[in-house]
């Protein structure tokens, strides 16, 4: 349930980053991780962020956030542009080709 008066801070060069869910940061981290924000700078790392977060929400199927994190950062340039719909599908086409 969603509380407008909790919030979740990361701090990342000296910098701030506010969520308002308990995800976001743990997600933040995963791009760091991922070199997002060496590779793409601070913009991207936080559309990845939403993009994350998003299709682990709306994926009815047990994926992983890591899961999604990993593959999402691997695939940057195709999937930054796309909806959390069509990632997810993405996803799947993918995967079932392995």
């Amino acid at each position: 349930m969603y509380n407008p008066d909790l919030n979740f801070t990361v701090t990342y060069k000296n910098k701030d980053y506010i969520f308002n869910n308990k995800c976001c940061p743990y997600i933040f981290g995963l791009g760091i991780e991922n070199d997002m924000f060496e590779k793409y700078g601070e913009d991207d790392l936080l559309r990845y962020v939403s993009l994350v977060y998003r299709c682990y929400s709306k994926d009815s199927n047990p994926v992983s956030i890591e899961e999604y994190a990993y593959f999402i950062a691997e695939n940057w340039d195709k999937c930054k542009n796309m909806g959390a719909y069509n990632v997810i599908d993405f996803y799947y086409k993918k995967k079932e080709n392995l």
